[in-house]
């Protein structure tokens, strides 16, 4: 085991003072444990600790590649315990000899190892109401406790001392993975009782808690191994795609350095040509030079020739020099182009997509627009409509109860006699030719005069199909034939012709009466009536028309 301070500090801030209070948390001395046993619990830890007369604030709990678990306990040591470890100390330093090793001496990892040695003793856990993480500086150096502080004593007591404390009593309950568990309290008061001496253990199942630590140890251990795997397959993935990578390069290198490689021998070759030319110049140059006076005419005339030719070939090889660097130019500005050509294009789709997309969207909204207006619109007609239904079978309602109430006042007492039908009638077609008839004031079938003898309240109003289904001609005929006996001559004629005139279909048509009336039945019945009553009324009309224009008819006849 080894401990990193977390800063270096004088060995006499260290020493535990006997009158000292306690020390703020970055003057106490910080113990780092890495890779523990997980049977090693802080309160072996805490009361190795006080065995040893010390004050420990922080002790930290290292595993690898894992944050460290940070366990807190402080409090001040007995003076007594401290004095007597620190005597027992000194006497055995200097009972022993200076040549000699001092056996008696341990280090800290073995005094730890010795609290694990012993697995029939009961073991506690001690769980901490707060875990603080820090980070540890992996480079920085780690020392060994070698136990040269001759005021400590590195002995390990028989039995891990715990201070007296109030914990409550644990509770067994089954695990999924050891078949056992324990709840505890969360924290342990570890402060030490002003007695020293006084000290108890605790029992435990000592085999249940091995087999659950070894449970975990093992789940531990195959999870570490399991991430070495995972680590070693990720590192081997990395590895593959960085070689992958690095073929790819190497690939795209090799090609273009044959290129380059073709290129160059191109090049190569047209020097040569070009210096062989220079050459073969310079030597004709110097062979002229030499045999200038003896050549003849005509070898001038070669030579001329020759040099004319190394002349076109030293100009042929730059024309096709020239000719690779603009074809070269000319591919390059091609790709480019292409490059160019295929990102406008690219960014014309684009351009094009994101117009679509803004049209659709445009459109779509003005449909969603356009179907709310309507559904607004049409929510609004049927609530017109609604409240137009409404308000004409109120209307209607309210004239067939003024209608009813006016026949319940005028004729509900007394015999019903054709003389009342006839007055009845009088009324009606009075009211009839003077009302005007629209939505507030709809035609009901009782607002309407009709040449009958039967007694209204027999007839059967609130159902006006049943009632115009009883209205016949004869009943009509009766009706008149009645009132001829029982009014003069003039009276009559003109009792006809207002009739022949309220109930005219053009009439009709001209006052828009049935156009007031919501249902269509009793529209249409209201029209196949009237037509009827205006049918059966017509002979008499004409009747009357002769007997009050008498000059007419003759000159007509």
């Amino acid at each position: 085991m080894k401990f990193k301070p977390s800063r270096p500090q004088a060995k006499e801030t260290q020493e535990c003072d006997s009158d000292s209070e306690y020390q703020p948390f970055l003057t106490q001395p910080t113990l780092f444990i890495p890779n523990p046993p997980p049977h090693v619990k802080l309160k072996h830890i805490a009361s190795t600790l006080q065995a040893f007369g010390t004050s420990v604030h922080t002790v930290f709990f290292v595993s690898v590649r894992q944050r460290p678990r940070l366990g807190k306990f402080s409090g001040e040591v007995d003076e007594g315990v401290k004095r007597k470890q620190s005597t027992k100390a000194q006497e055995k330093t200097k009972e022993a000899p200076l040549t000699e090793p001092n056996t008696e001496r341990k280090r800290f990892s073995e005094i730890l190892e010795a609290l694990d040695i012993q697995e029939d003793r009961p073991t506690y856990e001690y769980v901490p109401e707060e875990r603080v993480l820090y980070p540890i500086e992996e480079e920085a150096e780690s020392i060994f406790i070698d136990a040269t502080d001759e005021s400590v004593e590195h002995s390990v007591p028989a039995e891990p001392i715990l201070s007296k404390t109030t914990a409550p009593a644990f509770h067994r309950l089954s695990s999924s993975r050891t078949g056992t568990g324990y709840t505890r309290d969360p924290v342990l008061d570890t402060k030490p009782h002003p007695e020293p001496n006084q000290f108890f253990y605790h029992t435990s199942d000592a085999r249940d808690t091995q087999a659950f630590i070894n449970a975990q140890t093992r789940t531990i251990h195959s999870l570490r191994n399991d991430l070495h795997t995972f680590l070693k397959a990720s590192e081997n993935q990395a590895l593959i795609i960085e070689e992958a990578a690095r073929e790819t390069e190497m690939r795209h290198l090799r090609v273009m350095q044959d290129q380059l490689e073709d290129m160059a021998k191109r090049l190569s070759f047209m020097e040569t040509r070009i210096d062989l030319a220079e050459t073969r110049c310079k030597v004709l140059e110097q062979r002229d030079c030499q045999l200038g006076k003896r050549l003849s005419s005509h070898e001038r005339e070669d030579a001329e020739i020759d040099r004319r030719k190394l002349r076109e070939l030293e100009e042929s090889c730059h024309r096709l020099a020239a000719q690779i660097a603009r074809d070269t130019h000319q591919r390059n500005l091609a790709a480019q182009r292409e490059r160019v050509t295929l990102r406008e294009k690219l960014v014309i789709e684009q351009a094009r997509r994101l117009r679509e997309q803004e049209e659709r969207r445009r459109t779509l909204a003005q449909e969603e627009a356009a179907r709310k207006i309507h559904l607004s619109e049409e929510r609004q007609r049927r609530e017109k409509d609604r409240r137009r239904k409404l308000k004409r079978e109120q209307a209607d309602a309210r004239e067939r109860k003024r209608c009813q109430e006016r026949d319940l006042r005028l004729w509900g007492t007394g015999e019903w006699t054709c003389a009342r039908a006839l007055e009845r009638f009088k009324v009606l077609l009075s009211d009839f030719e003077m009302i005007t008839f629209t939505e507030d004031i709809p035609l009901t079938a009782v607002a309407i005069p009709w040449p009958i003898l039967k007694d209204p309240f027999e007839l059967d109003f609130d159902d006006s199909g049943r009632m115009l289904e009883e209205l016949e001609w004869s009943m009509v005929e009766a009706f008149f034939r009645t009132a001829g006996r029982l009014v003069d001559i003039s009276e009559y004629w003109s009792l006809v012709e207002r009739t022949h005139r309220a109930f005219h279909p053009d009439r009709w048509r001209a006052r828009r009466v049935l156009d007031t009336v919501m249902n269509e039945d009793a529209r249409g019945w209201l029209d196949a009536k009237g037509n009827m009553v205006s049918q059966a009324v017509t002979p008499l009309w004409k009747e009357a028309k002769g007997y009050r224009h008498p000059t007419v008819e003759a000159r007509s006849s």
